[in-house]
């Protein structure tokens, strides 16, 4: 299954250093991303910058280790540029008989730009944090529909 996940920062603006995972119940191929802006009244395309797919491990309430697929950029864009959204284009490795998954998008945007100490904002724990929005979406896969309808 493919999904196109799109972003956009409707009240203010993106600063450096704004950043973005992408996480699921399946395994995760990152195809293609990319920033969409416009300058001086010309629409403009950027690669997103830090734009990776990595197995990240974690673990849970309980002590079990966790491993998902991520998808995790930074949101980069030139100052004083307006319209300021995104993409991420990316493959969902489905198993035959999976009916049902869910996908998560964490954005997280800072009031300032700059934070001390410094810190790679891809690699913080995002659950608990004022400056995290999440969108979260439930699908069913073919298996389900043809089984269903």
């Amino acid at each position: 299954m493919y999904s196109v996940q799109y972003f956009n920062w409707k009240d203010g603006k993106a600063y450096w250093r704004d950043n973005f995972s992408v996480s699921c119940s399946e395994v995760l191929k990152l195809i293609s991303g990319r920033l969409l802006y416009e300058e001086k009244g010309i629409e403009k395309i950027a690669l997103i910058p830090k734009l990776k797919n990595e197995l990240f491990t974690s673990n849970d309430w309980f002590g079990n280790l966790l491993e998902s697929w991520t998808i995790t950029g930074s949101v980069n864009y030139p100052f004083g540029s307006t319209k300021q959204r995104g993409y991420v284009f990316y493959k969902l490795d489905l198993k035959e008989d999976v009916c049902f998954g869910g996908n998560i998008f964490n954005y997280e945007h800072y009031i300032l730009p700059f934070r001390v100490p410094y810190s790679e904002t891809e690699a913080t724990n995002n659950l608990f944090n004022e400056n995290l929005r999440q969108h979260y979406t439930n699908f069913k896969t073919k298996v389900y529909r043809e089984t269903n309808e």
